[in-house]
């Protein structure tokens, strides 16, 4: 070996021994300084000089003591904080060798005195503004409690709940809905989340590159609860309303110096009740009319629980969470049909009376790491999750002839065995160069599946034995892979912060109707660009401007085009033929922030091209059926307006109304495909403080008629009514009284030259919920 490289190998490891030997280790002692206890769980920070992020931090143990290990050599700053102290900071460190700071006297924040006492009331804002979207906080609305997370999106500004649980954001369907920031087999059914469970939920209207191109309308990220606060912390909740509802939680999280664990349950027992109407008039030569009377009696029960834990690195933190959903389902439908001529003579007139059981089990797990560097802002994050959900449901239907005796009831049964499986990677990565610029980039994969296996039964009448209908079962296969890396680059110059970036995703989609052998398959690679400009006049007003291109692809349960029996009348079918809709959004905003007033207005514009709608056909028979169908195009554009206001210090609201305008054009299929309209809807939220301690919260609600591809939907509305009474910072009970008149529906109309539909729908939407909740 030439003696170069035995003077390279000798100085690299004199450089490692001189690294090794540069390391030293900070620690102290903190107590109270009027009692001389220890204060625990108080946080600890050490900037290097003159820079303001943070190299290394630490917790104080139960005695109060703090460590800072492997620190390099150099001049620091430290600073202590903690609730209830005020900061403690030492300026000025240099880590030449170890440090021991020995004991540390915190002074308390606040001084009690005994002839004034001040109280403050917090302004309630169950609705956020942000540059981004909105924050919804679903425990400052009284009216969520004993509700699902469906019912708390039902409050949130901008949003309307369809009758099947679908969601649409300012008229466009189809929003990227995330658990705790990741895709999760869990949000397919938001019905069965409690919105106990819920921390809150980001809403972001127009999401630049770094998110996911899915979603029409934008992104919904629900946020569950885990906990973070130093020490050990619980609640449990307890509400019951009538007809024996019940919602029942409970959840602890233990943070300690290197490690926060945190779990909770939550059981959800939710029955009701509910009917529905259908009158329809078919037009020709021989038109007819069928007019439909539904009972609906459905029983749901679900336990949630979440779990999980942080591990605290110097610079780094390593999380596991977790989440288990079990839930059943009992309904009962019976429905009346009578079929007519233009005669009035009765063709048809029966009664079919349908039971399903449904049994569903989904499990989500995640594990992330995220680094923290010392350049302030910089920060890795790496996530792998998998989600789970199968779904077992039954139905079994008997068909009753109520004109003709000797005709013998018809029977059918149908089983739907269902699994799906969503696997994720993602890594994201941010790095400015200085306080100006700064570089986002990042990849992730998903890939998701499902296989439905339908099977659908008819008793013979001759034998009595169930024979498997060959031209109704199905099993159908789903697969479907995304491949996406990303990049953005932001820049502030003066009072504008500028940013534009780009998102390439590769689609693969492959279906299989194995029963007879069919398949689909779909590949495309999409650019998605992005861009947004913010300007800050002052500290009142901002401006923003935002671009980006979106996709919706089809989902599993649009392209399987398997029946629901429930109503043979009335049939839903997928589409497994179905394309994906290819979204342009723009967006101009203004946010003004008051003393006591935050209003935000939004302009916003959004045009879809093969915008999907469910269109009606309805053949010789008299048969109805709905499946999706690609129209032309379809446009949105309107104006948003929230606020956050406090009146005084007794009374505060939160407002928004939203007015667009849809224009649907569907001549690629028919000319009559086509429509036109305004629309609009109203939020309010209002709360008062009253005397004794009691909280009162009134919420109103209007969702004004909607424009479809072959009519409209009808108008919405109802009003909730809720009291809090608080006994001390621990315990607290809540009375919410849900749609106070009763007034609450769907109802929908299709108008073709085929044919004329009218659909209601009413369920015991006046709810009474009693609530007690505990903190330790």
């Amino acid at each position: 070996m030439s003696l170069y490289k035995y003077f390279l190998i000798f100085s690299l490891l004199g450089l490692l021994v001189t690294q090794a030997q540069a390391q030293h280790q900070i620690s102290g002692s903190i107590v109270d300084g009027e009692s001389g206890e220890p204060v625990s769980f108080a946080n600890v920070a050490l900037y290097p000089e003159d820079e303001e992020s943070v190299l290394q931090g630490a917790i104080s143990n139960v005695k109060g003591k703090f460590f800072l290990q492997n620190v390099p050599a150099g001049k620091y700053n430290l600073e202590i904080k903690f609730v209830g102290y005020q900061a403690y900071e030492i300026s000025g460190l240099e880590a030449t060798q170890p440090i021991e700071l020995g004991t540390i006297e915190m002074s308390r924040s606040v001084q009690e005195l005994d002839e004034v006492v001040v109280k403050g009331k917090a302004v309630s804002k169950p609705v956020e503004t942000t540059l981004e979207g909105m924050v919804v906080r679903p425990e400052q609305n009284l009216s969520n409690l004993g509700g699902s997370a469906l019912d708390v999106l039902r409050n949130t500004p901008s949003i309307i709940v369809g009758q099947d649980g679908g969601i649409t954001i300012r008229g466009s369907n189809s929003p990227n809905i995330l658990i705790n920031g990741r895709n999760s087999a869990i949000a397919s059914d938001l019905a069965q989340l409690p919105a106990s469970a819920i921390k809150n939920i980001n809403i972001i209207t127009n999401p630049n590159a770094k998110y996911d191109a899915e979603g029409t309308g934008g992104v919904i990220n629900i946020q569950l609860k885990k906990g973070s606060q130093p020490g050990t912390h619980g609640k449990m909740e307890l509400t019951l309303g009538n007809r024996y509802r019940v919602n029942a939680s409970a959840r602890i999280n233990r943070q300690g110096e290197k490690t926060n664990a945190f779990g909770g349950y939550n059981y959800r027992r939710s029955p009701g009740i509910a009917r529905s109407s259908v009158i329809r008039e078919t037009f020709g030569n021989d038109p007819q009319t069928l007019r439909q009377e539904r009972d609906i009696d459905r029983f749901e029960e679900s336990h949630t629980i979440n779990y999980g834990l942080d591990y605290y690195f110097p610079n780094s933190t390593l999380s596991y969470e977790g989440v288990l959903e079990i839930e059943g389902e009992n309904d009962s439908e019976v429905t009346t049909s009578r079929l007519t001529n233009a005669r009035g003579e009765q063709l048809l007139y029966n009664v079919r009376d349908n039971t399903e059981t449904g049994e569903d089990f989904a499990i989500d797990n995640a594990l992330t790491y995220q680094r923290q560097y010392q350049r302030k802002g910089q920060d890795l994050r790496i996530s792998v999750s998998h989600s789970y959900r199968n779904g077992y449901e039954t139905q079994d239907a008997t068909t009753t002839s109520l004109d003709d005796s000797e005709i013998l009831p018809s029977r059918q049964r149908a089983t739907d065995d269902g699994r799906s499986h969503v696997s994720v990677g993602q890594l994201d990565y941010t790095r400015p160069f200085d306080n100006n610029n700064k570089l986002e980039v990042g990849a992730k994969t998903i890939l998701r599946s499902s296989d439905s296996d339908f099977i659908f039964e008819n008793v013979d009448p001759a034998t009595e034995e169930w024979v498997n209908d060959l031209e109704v079962s199905n099993r159908f296969l789903y697969g479907e892979q995304v491949y996406a890396a990303y990049g953005i680059y932001g820049q502030t110059l003066g009072n504008w912060e500028l940013s534009a970036g780009s998102r390439l995703e590769y689609t693969r989609i492959d279906t299989e109707l194995e029963t007879t052998g069919e398949e689909n398959d779909q590949r495309y690679l999409d650019i998605f660009p992005s861009a947004k400009a913010l300007y800050k006049l002052n500290d009142q007003h901002t401006f923003k401007f935002t671009y980006s291109r979106r996709i919706d692809r089809p989902s599993s349960w649009r392209l399987n085009p398997f029946p629901d029996i429930a109503d043979t009348l009335n049939v839903r079918l997928g589409n497994p033929a179905l394309q994906p809709e290819y979204i342009q959004s723009l967006e101009l905003g203004h946010k003004m922030t008051l003393p006591r007033t935050d209003l935000t207005s939004n302009l916003f514009y959004r045009r879809t091209n093969g915008l999907v709608d469910w269109l009606v056909n309805v053949d010789e028979n008299g048969v109805s059926t709905r499946r999706p169908e690609n129209l032309a195009s379809g446009t949105v554009y309107g104006l948003e307006l929230i606020t956050t206001s406090q009146i005084n210090d007794w009374w505060d609201i939160n407002g928004s109304i939203s007015f667009f305008r849809a224009l649907i054009d569907g001549t690629n299929l028919d000319s009559d495909f086509t429509n036109d309209a305004f629309a609009w809807n109203a939020k309010f939220t209002s709360s008062f403080a009253l005397p004794a301690d009691i909280n009162m919260q009134l919420v109103g609600n209007y969702e004004a008629p909607e424009a479809e591809a072959q009519g409209f939907d009808d108008a919405r509305y109802y009003a909730d009514l809720s009291f809090q009474r608080k006994f001390n910072d621990k315990s607290q009970v809540s009375l919410s009284i849900r749609d106070i008149f009763n007034t609450y529906q769907f109802g929908s109309e299709a108008l073709t030259d085929e044919f004329r539909q009218y659909f209601v729908y009413k369920r015991d939407s006046r709810q009474v919920y009693v609530t007690y909740s505990y903190t330790f």
